[in-house]
């Protein structure tokens, strides 16, 4: 799948739409084995999961888990998922992240 969908998914996890995400996401592979977007990252190196954890969207967080997204990697500044969590007080992001093994 085009690599445009990127943004898409960016924006569905910041802003909290599961629904979106799980359309877009879907729209790539319907097993989510294979979804390149999942990891897109923008300009700034911001992944869909660096958004979601800045947010509190733990909802999201959990759906691109399943989905593949890379746990640990490093977006602006080099911080992870966690750290970006961690820094926006983002308790059940956390959570999830340290069950899911984040580093």
């Amino acid at each position: 799948m085009p690599t445009d969908n990127g943004p898409k998914v960016l924006s569905a996890a910041f802003r909290g739409n599961v629904s979106k995400l799980t359309k877009y996401l879907e729209k790539e592979d319907p097993t989510l084995l294979d979804c390149e977007s999942v990891d897109y990252s923008d300009p700034a190196g911001t992944t869909p999961l660096h958004a979601a954890c800045q947010q509190g969207h733990d909802d999201c967080v959990e759906f691109l888990l399943r989905a593949g997204a890379i746990i640990d990697q490093p977006g602006p500044g080099g911080a992870t998922p966690l750290i970006i969590a961690c820094e926006s007080r983002q308790l059940a992001c956390i959570n999830t992240l340290l069950a899911a093994k984040a580093n």
